[in-house]
């Protein structure tokens, strides 16, 4: 599409010329992985929470607050002071704070787990979410040249919705095999229909459906299976987060002095194209 405009004469939506730019990739690496590492988990863990945990809706969605507020309590306290660090400190440092999150809901999640056993691994991603997510736009808008600004911020809007979509796709995928081999191993008949139920939130239907004098262990096994695909899920997010915080520790820099990043502050003469 970028080639198809510039062509034409018409301004394209994104420059694929701003991939050039480290310190720009390196920002909408960040912006896509932390998306997804903090939240393309939060679908499956709300259904453990309502279809295994015992939760209303509203009771879930109150055990999952730990992770926003304290995303907005650290925006709120650090937001003008991390404006004056390099950019990459604070994405770079909220996206291992993530990572560690993912951790210790890891750490906290197995078949006897309750919503109190994930509070301090929500809240850890929950700082981390809110050092890094206020300076993600604005060290976009700096990292490019002024005249791409508003193409540099909403390429970083645009990467944080995709990570989030594709992760719950991807983890759902993840989730959904793993429950269904710790079925398997349990021998519950049609495993891998049961493990696709849990995914969509219907554990009880599932323990229904064995024999009345099975229901019992089909429910210690629909837990195993839950607690065995939010473990793999976890795991793949913790690394997802790290991988972005190297990725911006390693490609994001700030020019001496400037709130312009080093590539972008050698171009803002460039002119626009048109």
């Amino acid at each position: 599409m970028e080639h198809r405009t510039a062509h034409r004469g018409e301004t394209p939506i994104l420059d694929l010329a701003l991939l050039r730019n480290a310190s720009f990739a390196g920002l909408l690496t960040g912006a896509f992985l932390l998306q997804a590492s903090a939240f393309g988990c939060l679908a499956l863990l709300s259904l453990w929470l309502q279809s295994l945990a015992g939760l209303a809706p509203i009771g879930a969605g109150l055990a999952l607050t730990p992770l926003a507020a304290a995303s907005f309590l650290v925006s709120a306290v650090t937001g003008r002071h991390i404006q004056r660090l390099s950019p990459r400190l604070p994405i770079g440092l909220g996206l291992l704070l993530a990572a560690a999150g993912m951790l210790l809901l890891r750490a906290g999640m197995s078949e006897g787990a309750s919503a109190t056993s994930l509070t301090w691994g929500l809240v850890v991603t929950g700082l981390g979410v809110g050092l890094a997510t206020p300076v993600l736009v604005s060290a976009a808008t700096s990292a490019v040249p002024r005249q791409r600004a508003g193409m540099a911020g909403g390429a970083i809007n645009t990467a944080r919705q995709l990570g989030m979509t594709l992760a719950i796709a991807v983890l759902g995928a993840v989730f959904a095999s793993n429950a269904a081999t710790t079925l398997t191993d349990g021998e519950l008949p049609h495993a891998a229909d049961a493990a696709d139920a849990l995914a969509s939130g219907q554990a009880n239907e599932v323990i229904a459906s064995a024999p009345a004098g099975h229901r019992e262990a089909a429910a210690d096994l629909a837990h195993q299976a839950f607690a065995a695909g939010l473990d793999r899920v976890f795991l793949l997010s913790a690394l997802a987060a790290a991988v972005g915080a190297v990725a911006v520790l390693l490609l994001v820099r700030t020019a001496p002095g400037s709130g312009r990043t080093s590539e972008a502050a050698g171009k803002v003469s460039n002119p626009a194209r048109t």
